[in-house]
This record gives C-alpha cells, structure tokens and sequence, in this order.
C-alpha cells in the first residue's frame, strides 16, 4: 500500500502535486504509522484551499519544517481560525512564527492529522497522545492544554505588571469615586445586612 501511495504521488508533476489527501509518514518506533487525513504541501499560496477546507471543523494539525525537519502539533475546535492566526503571524507560538519568519511559508508543509469532535476534552487528550509520538520541537509547552512548565521571561513579566497597574484607576478617579459613592449615591445605601 505504501509503495502504491509513492508510486502515484510519484506519477504527478511538481505543478499537480499541490494536495496529496494520504500521505504515510513514521514516528521513531517503526511500528506505529500515522495516516493523516490531509496534507498540503504548498501552504503559502493555498491559504484559501486549506482554511476553506477546514471550515467550522475540529481536529489536529501539525506544522513541518521541510528544511530541518522539525514540527509544531496543534489542535483547534475551529482549525479555519486558529490555521488563519498562523498565517496571520500573531505570535500565537513565538518558535513557530520566527521559523516562518526565517525559512518562509515555502519551506513548510500542513498536515491535518485527525478531524474530531467539537469537544475540547478529546481534543486536549488526542494533541497530547501526538506531542508524545512526535516530540514536536517548535510547540513550548510540552502538556496539551496546559500552561504548566511556562516561564516569562522579566521582560513579560514587567509588561504584565505595567499592563495591570495601568488598567486600575488612577488616584483623582478614586477619588471622584468615592465622593461619588457617598450618601444616598451608594448603591447599597439604605439597604440592611446580615452579620
């Protein structure tokens, strides 16, 4: 079967070779073979194709470096959006984008490694059994749906730090506030509690 699926590929010519629906790849162990539903292998000039086909469905992705051989695993309830933020550049996943940045979409390959359901549960628990296959080198969190391990850097951590102290109220609106608040403009003024 494998000869088959090479064979055929073989067949076509680079200009028709834009989309190939079963492509066979290995893990490390020999034993276990990973089928994926779609693999597109010219991502940067079928960005309409690929989120098109993806629409309004839920599954695993997984970026490939074509270059080093290094990849990314995802997983998304809606792969339209969360493929669209890649392309985007929106610093979704910071090793990934500046691979991009630095080999181009060219030198990269999609495949969509499993559709399933609309469930994020399944979904946490499939893209943790493909981290663990794969050892994905460009994912930094190494727990699917996990935050766990995560250290900011001091730099980020400043930035969140100024970010929340610039979202709280400054002295003269606390002020403003409080006279405000007062009297019968409180809105719990009149109003009995229990101990």
């Amino acid at each position: 079967m494998i000869t088959q699926i090479f064979n055929r590929a073989l067949n076509f010519s680079l200009n028709q070779l834009n989309f190939i629906s079963k492509v066979i790849f290995y893990s490390s162990d020999t034993s276990t073979h990973i089928v994926p539903i779609k693999s597109y292998s010219y991502i940067n000039t079928m960005k309409p194709v690929i989120l098109k086909e993806n629409k309004g469905l839920s599954g695993i992705y997984r970026w490939i470096n074509n270059v080093n051989g290094k990849s990314y695993i995802g997983s998304a309830i809606n792969l339209n959006v969360r493929l669209n933020e890649h392309y985007k550049d929106n610093k979704s996943n910071i090793l990934l984008q500046q691979a991009f940045n630095k080999y181009g979409l060219s030198s990269f390959s999609l495949e969509i490694i499993e559709y399933c359901k609309n469930d994020l549960k399944t979904l946490i628990e499939k893209e943790q059994f493909y981290f663990n296959l794969f050892k994905p080198e460009y994912n930094i969190l190494k727990n699917a749906g996990s935050r766990l391990g995560l250290i900011y850097s001091l730099e980020s951590r400043e930035k969140m730090k100024n970010f929340k102290l610039g979202s709280k109220h400054t002295e003269e609106i606390r002020k403003m506030m409080s006279i405000a608040k007062k009297g019968t403009n409180n809105p719990l003024f009149g109003k009995t509690h229990s101990e």
